[in-house]
């Protein structure tokens, strides 16, 4: 009988050499999409950019038919084949050796390579090597990069040996023999897609525009430079090869890979989005007045930051080939349409500068957020200054007048002596997955947390047993039980699913996290669907929502998606569900609504929000429980119901202090005869301190200070 301990190291062992031919053949897309270059050019002249655009054109064609297909990724042989046929396209070139077929050569060559990609993206996300997605995709990455950059030098070192048409041929069986043998491998099936993926359904989503901006802009500039440097080379520097230039080119984008990845520590993405399009910009204008090359160089170094920021937007959102081929459709145009404008050389800049207003348009007005947050922190920026006047709608940017102070909050209603029924909640806010988990909680904490009779907390992802650990958004069950169980009892039972991360590894990924949590002692998993918890003499009702997902969702019962915009505005939804909360309300003692809501980064909530609060709470909502926000924010109190607008992290790598700072909120109530009372409201601060969950004073919590500030504002 064979040993299963031995077969999973030879399968593991397996995986990681498949994986390591993939990352030569990343190396070698990567050495040909730089060094080639001047031999295009040599080729084609002044005819370069448009073959360029051909080239762009057969990657969005065959990304395509990926989305359109799912045949066309449904067998393991499938990416081989696309590889083969990038390699015939090459050899295809060679053969003719002329300037028609080079321009086809180089469509059919696009072609192959947009065939190609998203499946490769299946390998790395199916293939069991390098212990997580994040590295794989990280290390595919970095070896591109490293072929980009030695291309150039090694495409000159083969020409010294061989004329240009034996160069091609040879890399074109290269790309033949390596995938031949990928072939009699045993790689892995690719998975099958499990989500509504529907290209109508992604333009009404209210997040695609900030999702695709940014990276729309970045391939439309590469296009542009690349075909205006194959192109217009020599008029702007006589006499330098074209192979040396595009060696400076990779070594500049790979600095500004780098620099961008360090500059992210520091300065949030947020600003960088605006600031690097506003800097290319000037960069263009002055290469346009000066016709100085250097400005171009320049440009090329911060607009690799560009394509670093894009990428993290929506590259690592797919889970499939299927997902990142559409999400690429969406941006692969740029390319298409920055290879063309470089056609009318010089003239073609001021296409590119219309491209780099979209992120302004975006922080103007289509998608605006963040901004109230970012005004308690150092980098006060221009955007900063432009956001100020749209972040939301009628935002709260002070507490109001009559606001209650962040102590305990008694109400004025008041238990008859024969009340003896009491019960204590208490609601956290965001666990998200992270390698820095806190370990432990504090034991003042955990005494806290277990004098209530039941806490509930927002899960922020998913749990998999099988690859949480290699998903970037996801928990292994070792790292959820040290923060969810104190001495093998739970510290939290009531877990919510809904928000914005609940389908990162599809519906089959949702579905197995609330079943193992319904398996695990002691712990309630909600979601969308009226769920009923009776606790002492008390009958509680749990409702979620959540204002949208990463992904695209399937009409599902336990996944309801509702945006406070939307429920104000839609007033047959708004009265629907005010109808079904009443029907609701008298079926419990207290009814809660968890709702993931808001904009991320923001000390205050937005008047929308406070507005739906006010509804539900006279419809019968008695506490609204908030969380996205990632900060604290404060509450509110309205007729006889509570709002905790968020309750920021309970644990979070998001940089900045205020993010690490948290809020357990702690509700006591009474029952009365003929209703539930809210008694008492008091917020327990915590921050993480070497791995382990520690008391924090209310003086010291960014909520504190922004509330001084505002309060002592002049008005």
């Amino acid at each position: 009988m064979k040993n299963p301990q031995s077969q999973s190291e030879k399968s593991q062992r397996m995986h990681l050499f498949i994986a390591l031919i993939l990352l030569f053949l990343a190396f070698l897309h990567g050495a040909f999409a730089s060094g080639f270059v001047p031999i295009l050019n040599q080729a084609l002249g002044p005819q370069a950019p448009w073959a360029f655009s051909l080239y762009f054109l057969g990657l969005l064609l065959g990304q395509l038919s990926i989305y359109l297909f799912e045949r066309l990724n449904a067998k393991r042989w499938n990416y081989p084949l696309y590889e083969m046929g990038f390699g015939l396209s090459l050899i295809f070139m060679a053969l003719c050796n002329n300037t028609p077929g080079f321009i086809s050569g180089r469509l059919l060559e696009g072609l192959m390579g947009g065939l190609a990609t998203p499946p490769l993206f299946n390998y790395l996300v199916t293939l069991n090597a390098f212990e997580n997605v994040g590295k794989r995709v990280a290390l595919f990455n970095s070896v591109f990069a490293l072929g980009y950059v030695l291309g150039p030098v090694m495409v000159s070192g083969l020409q010294l040996l061989m004329p240009y048409t034996r160069a091609l041929n040879f890399s074109g069986l290269l790309f033949i023999l390596i995938p031949i043998l990928l072939l009699l491998l045993p790689t892995p099936h690719p998975p099958l897609p499990d989500r509504d993926l529907s290209l109508k359904k992604l333009l009404r989503e209210n997040d695609w525009f900030e999702k695709f901006s940014t990276l729309f802009l970045a391939k439309g500039l590469y296009g542009y430079l690349i075909a205006f440097t194959a192109g217009y080379l020599n008029k702007f520097l006589p006499g330098f090869s074209i192979a040396k230039v595009m060696l400076a080119f990779s070594v500049l984008f790979v600095m500004g890979q780098i620099l961008t990845e360090r500059g992210l520590r520091v300065f949030p993405k947020k600003h960088l989005e605006v600031y690097l399009p506003l800097l290319i910009a000037a960069l263009l204008l002055a290469f346009l007045v000066t016709h100085q090359i250097g400005f171009i160089f320049v440009l090329a170094l911060f607009h690799s930051g560009l394509v670093y920021i894009g990428t993290l937007n929506f590259g690592l959102k797919a889970a499939t080939a299927r997902e990142f081929a559409l999400f690429s459709c969406l941006s692969d145009p740029a390319m298409i349409i920055g290879a063309g404008l470089a056609s009318f050389g010089l003239a073609g800049v001021w296409g590119i500068l219309l491209l780099l207003l979209l992120p302004a348009l975006r922080a103007l007005g289509l998608s605006p957020q963040r901004t109230r947050a970012e005004a308690v922190f150092p980098w006060i920026g221009p955007l900063t200054v432009v956001n100020v006047f749209r972040k939301q709608k009628d935002p709260l940017f002070s507490p109001a007048s009559d606001a209650i102070s962040l102590t305990d909050l008694k109400l004025e209603s008041q238990a008859s002596e024969s009340e003896v029924h009491s019960l204590k909640l208490l609601f956290a806010g965001d666990l998200c997955p992270h390698r820095d988990l806190p370990q432990a909680w504090s034991s003042e904490l955990i005494q806290e947390i277990a004098a209530h009779d039941l806490a509930c907390l927002n899960l922020e992802g998913v749990l998999a047993d099988q690859i949480g650990d290699q998903h970037l958004h996801a928990f292994t069950p070792q790292q959820l039980e040290k923060l969810l169980y104190h001495s093998q009892k739970p510290l939290f039972q009531i877990i919510n699913l809904v928000n914005n991360h609940a389908l990162d590894q599809g519906v089959s990924g949702f579905n197995l996290s609330a079943d193992t949590l319904r398996q695990w002692p002691g712990l309630t998993p909600i979601d969308s669907r009226f769920q009923k918890v009776k606790l002492k003499n008390f009958t509680l009702g749990f409702l979620a929502f959540s204002f949208g997902m990463n992904f695209l969702l399937k009409r599902d019962p336990h996944l309801i998606l509702l945006s406070p915009d939307k429920f104000l505005q839609d007033k047959k939804r708004q009265a629907t569900w005010l109808e079904k909360i009443r029907e609701l309300k008298a079926e419990v003692d207290l009814l809660i609504l968890s709702w993931h809501w808001g904009y991320e980064a923001e000390i205050f909530p937005s008047q929308t929000q406070q507005a739906c609060f006010h509804l539900l709470a006279e419809a019968g909502v008695d506490l609204l429980w908030g969380h996205h926000s990632h900060l604290v924010q404060p509450f509110e109190k309205h007729q006889n119901s509570i709002c905790l607008y968020s309750c920021g992290n309970l644990s979070s790598n998001l940089p900045g202090a205020a993010y690490q700072q948290g809020a357990l909120w702690s509700v006591e109530l009474t029952l009365h005869p003929d209703s539930t009372q809210i008694q008492t409201v008091k917020p327990f601060f915590f921050v993480p301190e070497n791995q382990v969950l520690k008391g924090l004073a209310p003086q010291a919590t960014q909520l504190w200070h922004s509330f001084q500030e505002a309060r002592h504002a002049s008005t």
